[in-house]
């Protein structure tokens, strides 16, 4: 058994039933009914049947074999002992799914009650990878893909508004838990429940009192009405009114059991009311990690810096029992402006916001995409777009000759990522490689980007065994991941390409963060075959560290080359290149310069020694086809003669 559900181990009372034998968990007289299933199963058929035990009816269906052998069995009881009910427990109506992360999320399996909440067919789920995003309410999607991007913890809970084929919304709440295959994340098994007819939202919990009996502050269900209390009161004026969820993570010297205990919740209190006292602000406990504060603002800037004052001011250091306890927080702002929202969606959006602000890291504010801002809305329409086009895989890659200053011959080619807009058309990476690395999606781009170049470069030397080196960017997150070393013996391998053909380029800050570190990578690099190449160079790193590093080429940064077209350029410029070319001519390093357009900017580094480089002066970046056209030519001036 690769993977089970919690509720697996609570009917069979076994604490881990993952990687046991089916033999050892099933009644010897279920096994012939157990093997044609999944006999059934591997070939593509489902088979379902029933069982009665000591439990009840047990009624069992495996689904068509996955990918990878993977066979999905889904158990329902008509009857379970009283011992083993729950709330883990999937219930009747509960929504079973898996999803497969890798290579882009698309679903391996969901149950057949999805079509009774949602109206859509189990099979349109498994035909179209972003359905599972588009039935979630856009408000939503940023939690859900957060929790798809990080699936950390053995579970994780949330709650989430999903859009019913009429239109309608139904709240659903989530249970997720990681799959692994061999240490690495492949997928999410899930457990969703619809949770629309009592209103029973995670952040409202229904109690008899309206107060915390710990710290005395308001619950969620006055908190509630304190929020209608505050929309209410900017009607028809120009203030907003807005939600701060402020959520306590386990962190550092900070455990659950302390976060939970009542002295250490009555001091948190203390501090939200002594920050709220007399401001016309007030303060509510939703639960043991989380408080939401009501605020009253100008604009929805006045109201994140009050929501940074409270994490500021809630997470200096507090002692406890004599010990001194750091406090992290993750703080989620939503605004309701003009009394628009209503209450138990802005509050849904704070939690959420939070959760969100949990997910990346925690101890920052994280404000929620209902927000009306325009900046906001831009931002996170094209991350939504960038998502997408990572998901579908709507990238191309083009390549960019380096050239012989000398000569002009081809030397080496750089791979180049272009977006492939369904408006834009193809998008520098320049204009979303920041997006990419802020939001995490970087390194899935770049394996697409290094799988492509390795497959693209294997066809040229097949045509011409003499085919340059071809240098690939590595971003920052994809050299600190630490697959990759193994990531690239898994795509070389895959693309049968000689390692000795592929350079990887890594930012010269980058390198810098960690010098050891950066050393046991480039040896492991070194050791499969495959070399670096120092981008964006400055001068930062000594001969010793470019030997130590076994690096091949280092690039100049761009500011020195567009620093030689002026018409008397600084004499530092230059010096920066003969001391480049000084310490990797003795090392016998490959010296390029990036972004030549002119013949005064390609003769002035060739006089500096410099004899590598790549521009516009030369050749634009090109396909991959265009690129063994190339071979043999000089290009020198191809694009002017300026």
């Amino acid at each position: 058994m690769v993977a089970a559900h919690g509720p697996v181990e609570r009917i069979l009372n076994g604490p881990d039933v993952n990687g046991l034998n089916l033999t050892q968990l099933l009644p010897p007289d279920s096994m012939t009914s157990w093997a044609r299933a999944i006999a059934d199963a591997v070939q593509g058929r489902p088979h379902t049947f029933d069982l009665t035990t000591d439990r009840g009816t047990e009624h069992v269906t495996a689904a068509p074999v996955e990918p990878g052998g993977t066979v999905t069995v889904v158990t329902r009881f008509t009857h379970v002992p009283a011992e083993v009910r729950g709330e883990s427990l999937p219930a009747t109506g509960d929504i079973l799914y898996r999803l497969r992360l890798q290579p882009h999320v698309a679903t391996a399996f969901v149950s057949a009650s999805v079509e009774d909440l949602t109206g859509i067919p189990p099979g349109q789920f498994l035909q179209d990878p972003e359905t599972f995003l588009l039935v979630t309410h856009p408000a939503d999607r940023g939690l859900f893909r957060a929790a798809l991007d990080t699936p950390e913890h053995a579970t994780t809970s949330l709650t989430l508004r999903w859009t019913r084929s009429d239109g309608s919304l139904a709240w659903t709440s989530h249970r997720l838990g990681a799959i692994r295959d061999n240490g690495r994340i492949v997928g999410v098994d899930g457990i969703a429940r619809d949770m629309t007819s009592d209103r029973s939202r995670e952040l409202l919990l229904a109690t008899a009192s309206l107060h915390d009996p710990v710290t005395g502050l308001p619950n969620a269900t006055l908190g509630r009405d304190r929020v209608c209390m505050g929309l209410q009161s900017v009607a028809g004026t120009t203030d907003v009114v807005g939600v701060i969820a402020c959520r306590l993570e386990a962190a550092g010297d900070l455990d659950a059991d302390t976060i939970a205990d009542p002295l250490f919740q009555q001091r948190i209190a203390a501090r939200l009311r002594a920050l709220v006292e007399g401001s016309g602000t007030s303060v509510s406990k939703i639960d043991d990690t989380t408080f939401l504060v009501v605020a009253r603002a100008g604009d929805a800037a006045a109201l994140l810096r009050r929501a940074d004052e409270i994490r500021m001011r809630v997470r200096a250091p507090l002692e406890l029992a004599g010990e001194e306890l750091h406090t992290t927080l993750a703080v989620g702002v939503a605004v309701a402006e003009n009394g628009i929202d209503a209450a138990d969606d802005v509050i849904h959006d704070a939690i959420s916001a939070a959760h969100l602000a949990a997910l990346r890291g925690g101890d920052a504010c994280e404000l929620h995409s209902n927000t009306r801002s325009a900046q906001v809305a831009r931002r996170l329409e094209a991350e939504e777009a960038l998502r997408r086009a990572v998901n579908l895989g709507s990238f191309s890659v083009v390549y960019q000759p380096v050239v012989d200053l000398r000569t002009g011959g081809l030397v080496e080619t750089e791979a180049l990522a272009r977006w492939k807009h369904p408006e834009q058309g193809l998008v520098p990476a320049g204009d979303f490689m920041q997006l990419a690395e802020e939001t995490g999606m970087v390194v899935a781009m770049g394996r697409t980007v290094l799988v492509t170049a390795c497959r693209d470069a294997l066809t040229w030397v097949r045509h011409r065994p003499d085919t340059p080196p071809i240098g690939v960017n590595l971003s920052p997150e994809q050299f600190e991941d630490p697959a990759l070393v193994e990531d690239m013996q898994a795509i070389l391998a895959g693309a049968r390409l000689d390692p000795g053909r592929l350079r990887l380029e890594v930012g010269e800050v980058t390198l810098h963060r960690d010098l050891a570190r950066t050393e046991g990578v480039a040896l492991a690099l070194h050791e499969i075959g495959v070399d670096l190449t120092v981008d964006d160079f400055r001068g930062a790193t000594s001969p010793m560290w470019l030997e130590r590093w076994r690096v091949r080429a280092v690039k100049l940064d761009m500011s020195v080359t567009t620093a030689l077209a002026d018409p008397e350029p600084a004499q530092g410029c230059l010096a920066t290149v003969r001391a480049a070319e000084s310490a990797t001519a003795t090392l016998g390093i490959d010296l390029v310069a990036k972004g030549i357009e002119t013949r005064l900017q390609s003769e002035r580094l060739l006089e500096a020694g410099c004899q590598r480089g790549q521009g516009f002066w030369f050749a634009p970046p090109v396909s991959a086809s265009v690129v063994p056209t190339l071979f043999g030519m000089d290009l020198r001036g191809a694009r002017g003669d300026s």
